[in-house]
């Protein structure tokens, strides 16, 4: 038994022995746990986790026996850890470092110099971060409490050098490239200077340089230190611009922000200030971008107000309350009145913003945010126009989630006024907004009003829209009266659809139009400079709004319209819809007395069906002229394209008769030759729609000499009496079209005139005319 208690202590002896030795070695030669080979077993302790090197040397000198001061030299030094969502490895492939430690005490003596050549750190994130991962806080750095450890305090700190020649971040849908240079200075072997400056890059579209410095008075040892940082960032081959610079000096509890951004023409230049405390910080925003467009020149923001309260600290909540002022500089417009007077467009819109918001006080993009947003604007255009309006949103959300996920609700209360449209249309003449005729000889006033609210709660948001005109002249009048909705859908796939749904009422609408002259050749179908449908084009894009649009006229009140022809304004009853893919619906113009070939005439009705998909516009018509032993039917159906005419008469007559009855007002029997065969050939050129009713009923208007035309070859001719020894001569074909005055002078004289349009087989036209005096003289 003793000889075994003897064994076991012997044992022991020899154990604590080995423990001292190891001990003693470990203090001693450092490079017995510090080599490349021990190193890289730490894959045994933590299997995530590699380190690999090329040489790993470790070199120690010791002034007593705890007291180390190490050298470490080491090339491809690689660190690398497998995690769930990515991988992350940095290889150093050159550097050195120096260090010096205490263990009687445990503390750092010295560190540094350090040198650190061509690292190369990559990350690569394999899943986008899930949005719905609430238990991961997403807070910003807090820069406020930033210095050393307390054990470090009486370190002595050399230069330290790292320069990273490659950074490498990639995700599933992005990837980033750049370098970085890291320099610790120190001052009296204290640490009072960082500065860092790199560079990140998408190689496609993004590119940032960023520099920063930090310094401190008393080398880190408290929270009194300055930042200094500057970012230049460009994008798509410097299209896009931005130089920003950051101060924050923590000892004087201040810090400024100020951006300067350059984008195709337009400058931005923006300036944020304040000062903070353990429980506010205050802002004061200042901002002003230039070259935004033609209208809207310039913006303005002059002393923006913001102020963050902490209300309680260990919920971080704040409460934020602003109020900015913003100013819009405007393109002026001026015309002159009188002499004296000259009105101008304002040069600037005023617009007020105020804000009262619970939200967090230490950055924290996970912390709820909601609140209230209120604008008022008011802008007046020197007695022209009236623009004043109220804006209020409620909102509630998570930073982080912005703009999805967030509620809103909002009322929207808006009213713009035009109290002299008189004015406005002296103010655009010549603008590239100039109201057009024959709507710039009104008078009176305009409104628009848009009151309504909006709420991302509901599947459905609709606002009303009024918008309502009283104008008039001395031979118009223009009544609208519009109530619109505009519907906002959130039920879609592809996220908000846009929806105006309207009806858009005429109720006392009277417009002239110029006298058709007949030489023209009026046609019932568009002017060519009107185009009802457009090809599509690469580059066009469709309105982001989809509307649906009712435009109607009562019974009671049609739209009216003044003709030179008509013996009184002609009634028309509109019921039209017009929506993105088209318009559809039926134009109605309703009976009304006319002079028709020099008669009374009434035209019964007048039908035209409009087709969403741009089809043929059907007519439906009929005009009947009263004579004292005749009544003629004129019906006028088909297409716009190729209308068609339907002459019938009580009592019946033969087809010769209805016409000759029309151009000439008597039986065709009692014509001569040429008035003859005027009205075979006009009868003819309407069959062959050659020639509309239209036409017909402006030539009309006119003594008819004499008509012409041929089947084969298409070409209409007409010879007008517009005086004594003066007359119209028109000719009509696929290819030209020709005009010509004719004028006798007496006494053998005779002047002619002629315009002539031409066209060739490819399209191409041509234009000329002449002149000619001639003399006869019969011999």
């Amino acid at each position: 038994m003793k000889k075994l208690l003897k064994l076991i202590g012997l044992l022991f002896f020899i154990l604590f022995g080995f423990i001292i030795l190891f001990a003693f070695g470990f203090i001693t030669w450092p490079q017995l746990y510090l080599n490349k080979y021990t190193i890289e077993k730490v894959q045994v302790l933590w299997p995530s986790f590699q380190v690999t090197a090329e040489s790993f040397i470790v070199r120690s000198k010791s002034s007593s026996l705890l007291h180390k001061r190490l050298y470490f030299k080491f090339a491809d030094l690689c660190f690398q850890h497998q995690f769930l969502e990515g991988n992350f490895s940095l290889c150093l492939p050159d550097g050195e470092a120096d260090l010096e430690y205490s263990l009687k005490n445990f503390k750092l003596v010295s560190f540094g110099p350090v040198n650190i050549k061509r690292a190369v750190l990559n990350y690569t994130n394999l899943a986008e971060r899930d949005r719905a991962l609430k238990n991961q806080r997403a807070m910003l750095p807090d820069f406020t409490q930033f210095k050393l450890p307390a054990q470090f305090k009486n370190t002595r700190f050399e230069a330290v050098n790292v320069s990273f020649d490659k950074i490498i971040y990639k995700s599933p849908s992005k990837r980033f490239e750049g370098d970085m240079q890291i320099q610790m200075i120190a001052g009296d072997y204290h640490l009072n200077e960082i500065t860092i400056k790199g560079t990140l890059n998408d190689k496609t579209r993004q590119n940032y340089a960023l520099s920063a410095q930090i310094t401190s008075p008393d080398f880190f040892a408290t929270d009194q230190w300055k930042l200094s940082s500057s970012v230049d960032l460009s994008i798509n081959n410097n299209q896009f611009i931005s130089h920003i610079n950051f101060d924050w000096d923590r000892r004087l509890a201040r810090y400024e922000l100020k951006t300067k951004i350059n984008n195709n023409n337009i400058d931005a230049d923006f300036s944020l200030s304040g000062i903070y405390s353990n429980n506010l910080v205050v802002l004061n925003v200042n901002a002003q971008t230039t070259g935004l467009g033609d209208v809207v020149k310039n913006v303005m923001i002059k002393n923006c107000k913001w102020q963050l309260h902490l209300i309680n600290e260990e919920s971080n909540n704040g409460s934020l309350g602003f109020s900015c002022p913003v100013e819009l500089e405007l393109k002026q417009y001026g015309a002159r009145v009188d002499e004296k007077h000259v009105y101008q467009t304002p040069k600037q819109l005023f617009l007020d913003f105020k804000g009262d918001l619970t939200t967090f006080f230490d950055p924290d993009l996970l912390h709820e945010t909601k609140g209230k947003i209120k604008a008022v604007f008011k802008s007046e255009l020197k007695e022209i126009a009236k623009v004043h309006g109220l804006f209020n949103a409620d909102f509630k959300g998570v930073p982080i989630d912005l703009p999805h996920d967030w509620k809103f609700a909002s009322d929207l209360n808006v009213e713009a006024s035009i109290e002299d449209f008189e004015q406005l249309v002296e103010t655009l003449k010549g603008s590239k907004f100039s109201v057009w005729s024959p709507l710039d000889v009104l008078k009176g006033k305009t409104q628009v009003s848009i009151k309504g609210n909006y709420n991302s709660l509901n599947d459905v948001s609709d606002i009303p829209v009024h918008i309502s005109t009283s104008l008039k002249s001395k031979e118009q009048e223009l009544n609208i009266d519009s109530e619109s909705v505009l519907k906002i859908n959130r039920t879609k796939k592809n996220g908000r659809e846009v929806f105006l749904d309207g009806e858009l009422i005429l109720t006392k609408v009277l417009i002239e139009i110029p006298n058709i002259n007949p030489v023209a050749f009026p046609q019932i179908s568009p002017d060519k400079r009107i185009l009802l449908k457009t090809k599509s084009e690469k580059g066009v894009q469709n309105l982001p709004v989809k509307y649906n649009l009712k435009i109607k006229t009562t019974l009671d009140s049609p739209l009216k319209i003044k003709y030179y022809l008509a013996g009184e304004p002609v009634p028309v009853m509109l019921d039209i819809v017009a929506k993105n893919s088209g318009v559809s619906g039926k134009i109605s113009v309703l009976k009304f007395p006319a002079v028709f070939f020099r008669r009374r005439a009434t035209v019964d009705h007048l039908d035209l069906v409009l087709h969403e998909d741009h089809s043929l516009v059907e007519l439906d018509g009929q005009v009947t002229v009263q004579y004292a032993d005749y009544t003629i039917f004129i019906k006028l159906m088909g297409t716009v394209e190729r209308p068609s005419l339907i002459f019938n008469s009580s009592p019946p007559l033969s087809k010769e008769n209805i016409m000759s009855v029309l151009l000439y007002g008597e039986p065709y029997d009692e014509l001569d030759f040429d008035q003859s065969a005027s009205v075979n050939d006009a009868y003819t050129a309407m069959a062959d729609k050659a020639i509309s009713l239209f036409s017909l009923f402006a030539l009309a208007s006119t003594p008819i000499q004499r008509i012409g035309y041929n089947p084969l070859t298409k070409e209409f001719s007409a010879k007008f009496k517009l005086g004594k020894g003066t007359s119209l001569n028109l000719n009509k074909s696929d290819t030209k079209q020709q005009i010509g005055l004719q004028k006798r002078l007496g006494k053998g004289w005779l002047i002619r005139t002629l315009y002539e349009d031409t066209k060739d087989k490819t399209g191409q036209g041509k234009n000329n005319g002449t002149a000619l005096i001639e003399w006869n003289k019969r011999y």
